[in-house]
């Protein structure tokens, strides 16, 4: 039996693998939906897609993009670590205390994302890990550990470490969104597009976040 041949004309099959996501504490929820989420996954698949399709066929000379995203991802690996450091120094705590309980939460928010690129899945272990800490942090509060000015200071500071981490992901997608349409990349523009419109964001450089500074830029 033939094999009926692809039409060339036909959308860009993307690979996904679906994923829930669910956040115990306001903190960690506020990354979740429209305002975060699907924002990142718009702004990881642009820069996946203007890396793997633009440079690879049209041998676009890519260093700028390459040290971008080197600095994008040590930023990613200092939060992880930070995040372990931080998990660990509390767990410990928790322990010499002989206290095996966890704080609960009454009302949890869940998302389901179609993970399209592998930065994506490490935002959203980077989520679950922050979600941990703040239930960590309402742990030791609860039991009279810490204080509360303390444990206030110290959720708002990691808050902002990942919301700056968010902002520097936009800002480097911004910059790829803008090169495909001045280079006229039209099979990178499509793609963008449909998976704009597919989560229903708009373009990703009326997202507005205050962006971790990149390593180029706090030379």
């Amino acid at each position: 039996m033939a094999v009926k041949p692809v039409n060339s004309n036909a959308p860009y099959s993307t690979a996904i693998m679906k994923r829930t996501i669910t956040c115990q504490t306001e903190e960690a929820k506020a990354f979740l939906g429209n305002s975060r989420m699907d924002n990142i996954a718009v702004a990881l698949f642009i820069l996946d897609v203007t890396s793997r399709k633009r440079i690879a066929r049209l041998q676009i000379k890519n260093k700028d993009h390459k040290a971008a995203t080197k600095a994008l991802n040590k930023l990613f690996t200092d939060f992880e670590k930070d995040l372990t450091d931080e998990t660990v120094r509390i767990e410990t705590v928790l322990k010499a205390q002989k206290i095996s309980g966890r704080a609960e939460h009454n009302n949890p928010a869940s998302q389901t994302i179609e993970i399209t690129t592998p930065e994506l899945k490490r935002i959203i272990d980077l989520l679950e890990s922050f979600d941990n800490l703040m239930i960590l942090t309402d742990t030791i509060w609860l039991m009279g550990i810490m204080d509360t000015e303390d444990a206030l200071t110290f959720k708002k500071q990691k808050a902002a470490q990942l919301k700056r981490l968010f902002g520097s992901v936009i800002t480097l997608s911004k910059a790829a969104r803008k090169s495909a349409y001045l280079k006229d990349d039209t099979e990178a523009q499509e793609a963008i597009a449909r998976e704009e419109e597919k989560l229903g964001v708009a373009e990703t450089e009326k997202v507005t976040e205050q962006a971790e500074p990149l390593a180029e830029d706090a030379a």
